[in-house]
C-alpha cells in the first residue's frame, strides 16, 4: 500500500493524504489487517504528534473517505498490526481504501504500509 517514505508537516499543515494514484480499489474485500513499519515516530516523547488514518470510500471522491481506523504513532513504535474486520467495524470497508496522516503539531515521520484482505468472492 506504501513503500518507505518520508513524510513531514511544518506548523499550520494538520494532514497529508495518499496520493489518488495509490488508492486501492477492494471491490469484494470483507475483511482488512494493516501491517505498519515505523522507523521514525514523529518525535522524541511517549506520544507523538503523528495518528495515521485508514480511511475507506464509496466512490473516488476525496469528501467520500471516512476513518476506519485511527493509529497514534509513540516513541517505541515499530510495528503496529490494525485489523478492520466486516463482522465488527464501526465503519466498514468500502470500495476504495487509503491513509492519511494526521499532525497536531509539526512533526515527521518515515513508514510502509500494506495491507492483507479477505475476500467474498
Amino acid at each position: 500500500m506504501q513503500d518507505w517514505v518520508t513524510l513531514g508537516a511544518a506548523t499550520g499543515i494538520t494532514s497529508i493524504t495518499q496520493g489518488a494514484d495509490r488508492w486501492l480499489e477492494v471491490k469484494t474485500t470483507a475483511d482488512a489487517v494493516f501491517y505498519l513499519d515505523v522507523k521514525q515516530p514523529g518525535n522524541t516523547g511517549t506520544t507523538s504528534n503523528v495518528t495515521i488514518n485508514y480511511q475507506t470510500a464509496p466512490r473516488r471522491e476525496d469528501s467520500s473517505f471516512v476513518t476506519m481506523l485511527a493509529v497514534p504513532l509513540t516513541s517505541t513504535t515499530t510495528t503496529n498490526v490494525g485489523a478492520v474486520l466486516a463482522a465488527y467495524a464501526q465503519v466498514p470497508m468500502a470500495r476504495y481504501v487509503r491513509w492519511q496522516l494526521a499532525f497536531s503539531a509539526a512533526a515527521s515521520v518515515t513508514f510502509r504500509l500494506w495491507m492483507a484482505t479477505y475476500s467474498l468472492g
